[in-house]
C-alpha cells in the first residue's frame, strides 16, 4: 500500500495551518515548497543555501547547501518523535516529558517556537552563514557568525563560503 503524500498528512497541514497566524512573527516570511512524497520544505525568500526540511518520520533539519547538489550540513535539528498514551500527546527525544492534550500544540511548543525563535536569533543582517571544507566534496560544515566573528573564526583557514545569511535587495530601476 502506498503511503499518502505529504501534502495530506498532519505535519504539513498543521504547518500551513500554524503559519497562516503565524508567519508574520518571522524575522522574513516563510514559505512551504518542494513537496515530495515523504518531505517538505520551508524557504525563506532572501535567505540562500538555507532550507527547513520537513520528514514524514518527525525529522525537521535545517539544511545548508553548497550548491543544488551537495549539503554541506544540517545546522540545526528540531526533530519531534510523538507518542500518545493516557496521559497525551508527548515527544519521546524530550525529558522531562511533557503532555498536551492537543497534537497541534505538541508540534508548536516542540518544532514550530523553537524554528521560529532560531530564524530571530540568525536571521539578522549582521549575520553571515560560513561554509567549511576540509578539501572539495570532502569533510563540510557550517556555521552562521556575527560578522565581526568571521576574520576571528579558528576554522578561517577551511572556510570556502561567507555571505550574509540575508541577501540584499536589488535596487529595481523606477519607471
Amino acid at each position: 500500500m502506498k503511503k499518502p503524500k505529504i501534502k495530506y498528512s498532519f505535519t504539513y497541514i498543521n504547518l500551513k495551518n500554524w503559519l497562516k497566524y503565524s508567519q508574520h512573527r518571522f524575522p522574513i516570511k516563510p514559505n512551504l515548497t518542494r513537496l515530495r512524497r515523504n518531505s517538505f520544505s520551508l524557504v525563506f525568500p532572501r535567505v540562500d543555501n538555507l532550507e527547513v526540511i520537513f520528514k514524514t518520520g518527525g525529522e525537521i533539519e535545517v539544511w545548508v547547501w553548497k550548491d543544488k547538489n551537495y549539503v554541506v550540513d544540517i545546522l540545526v535539528e528540531f526533530d519531534l518523535y510523538e507518542n500518545k498514551n493516557e496521559h497525551g500527546y508527548y515527544c519521546q527525544l524530550c525529558e522531562p516529558r511533557e503532555y498536551y492534550q492537543d497534537r497541534q500544540i505538541l508540534w508548536e511548543k516542540n518544532v514550530y517556537e523553537p524554528l521560529l525563535e532560531w530564524t530571530i536569533n540568525n536571521f539578522k543582517p549582521e549575520n553571515y552563514l560560513c561554509l567549511f571544507e576540509i578539501e572539495p566534496k570532502g569533510s563540510s560544515w557550517a556555521r552562521i557568525l556575527p560578522v565581526d566573528k568571521t576574520e576571528k573564526d579558528k576554522d578561517f583557514t577551511y572556510r570556502i563560503y561567507c555571505e550574509p545569511v540575508i541577501r540584499q535587495e536589488r535596487n529595481r530601476p523606477t519607471k
